[in-house]
């Protein structure tokens, strides 16, 4: 538990240059849950619900999950478990409504945003991390993602914690990292089908776009 303690406090904390972030803990706490904070809030605020057939399918076969129906399907949309039952589970804890439908898009969304925002102050400092938040925060794309019970936002999660894990791989933690990325690759399949991963690719490698613009505007 103590190294699980001190890999998360060097990924909170840390950097790859000493002295080159010098604002206080209290100060990158204060920041990262501002601008999760500040995402959840436009993402609820603005979240359609249902907009489509997909959405309303994940959302209808999670709500017969939740409830204990498992009844025979061949709709591809009705077997993609790694959307259904997540929502079936915020279901669960939050009821028929529009957190429970929406929640597990809307918990990836924010992570993934916390994540870029960690990585950007981890490399270039807290100045950046904050202009990447609040553009992530604020994104149109993301923020429509992230507040409707679709499969874009889990994957762009799990595509972003590869990207991630790869960003701090080290020769000795090669076999780990490879786990890891192909672990987080086999989750994304079970969110969606395979023509619709280059969307999601978008979605993602927008957040380290956004970390590349940022970083030069803040220098």
């Amino acid at each position: 538990m103590s190294s699980v303690g001190a890999v998360i406090e060097n990924a909170i904390f840390g950097s790859p240059v000493p002295g080159r972030d010098s604002a206080s803990r209290w100060r990158i706490v204060a920041s990262l849950l501002g601008a999760m904070f500040l995402g959840l809030v436009v993402r609820v605020l603005f979240s359609p619900v249902f907009t489509g057939s997909d959405d309303v399918v994940y959302a209808h076969r999670g709500l017969e999950i939740a409830n204990g129906i498992w009844r025979p399907t061949d709709y591809y949309g009705e077997l993609r478990y790694g959307i259904n039952l997540p929502i079936a589970f915020f279901i669960e804890l939050f009821g028929a409504n529009h957190i429970g439908y929406i929640g597990w898009s809307l918990f990836c969304s924010v992570l993934e945003l916390g994540l870029v925002f960690l990585a950007a102050r981890y490399f270039w400092g807290l100045r950046t991390a904050l202009v990447v938040g609040v553009l992530i925060a604020l994104t149109p794309l993301h923020v429509g993602l992230g507040a409707r019970a679709l499969s874009d936002a889990p994957l762009a999660l799990f595509v972003t914690l590869a990207m991630l894990s790869q960003l701090r791989t080290r020769a000795s933690e090669v076999s780990t990292a490879i786990f890891i990325v192909t672990l987080y690759s086999s989750l994304s399949m079970t969110e969606s089908n395979y023509n619709k991963f280059d969307g999601i690719e978008a979605v993602s490698y927008d957040s380290f776009f956004t970390i590349n613009i940022s970083c030069a505007c803040s220098q």
